[in-house]
């Protein structure tokens, strides 16, 4: 089950234990008034609106990451990850955002080396001219 479900339903719930123990309240009380109803009520509207809106938050940054997630595996890694807060999820984000940058270091210093290896591979595949080879070499040849 997603986290924001997940959320969702736990302060929905929250919300319809609080108007019931507002309806039971006011139930066996000898004089509630109507206010008691009322609050119950909107509490129970305030809990549910406060936990959309945390799950939704949740939610919305989980799925930031999880995009970066895969654009990473993809080879993508030129775009950076936006970290934003100090909770865990900002610093799981800041953690994959160290990932992809050390990722494309490595990336960058392999095809660099790589780069290098080919060229001193071609200068050593180039046959010697016949003007740098001296006689003594000829002779050490011939023999």
């Amino acid at each position: 089950m997603r986290i924001g479900l997940k959320l969702n339903l736990v302060f929905l719930t929250l919300a319809l234990l609080i108007a019931i123990i507002g309806y039971i309240y006011f139930n066996t009380s000898q004089n509630p008034g109507n206010y008691l109803v009322i609050i119950s009520l909107l509490a129970a509207i305030l809990a549910f609106a406060v936990g959309f809106s945390i799950s939704h938050s949740i939610s919305k940054s989980i799925k930031k990451l999880k995009n970066s997630a895969d654009k990473i595996s993809k080879g993508f890694l030129e775009g950076q990850i936006d970290v934003k807060g100090r909770d865990e999820i900002a610093e799981l984000a800041q953690a994959l955002e160290y990932m992809r940058y050390s990722l494309k270091m490595v990336i960058e210093e392999y095809e660099k080396k790589l780069k290098q290896a080919e060229k001193i591979e071609k200068s050593e595949e180039k046959p010697i001219p016949e003007k740098q080879i001296s006689k003594k070499s000829k002779s050490k040849i011939a023999i």
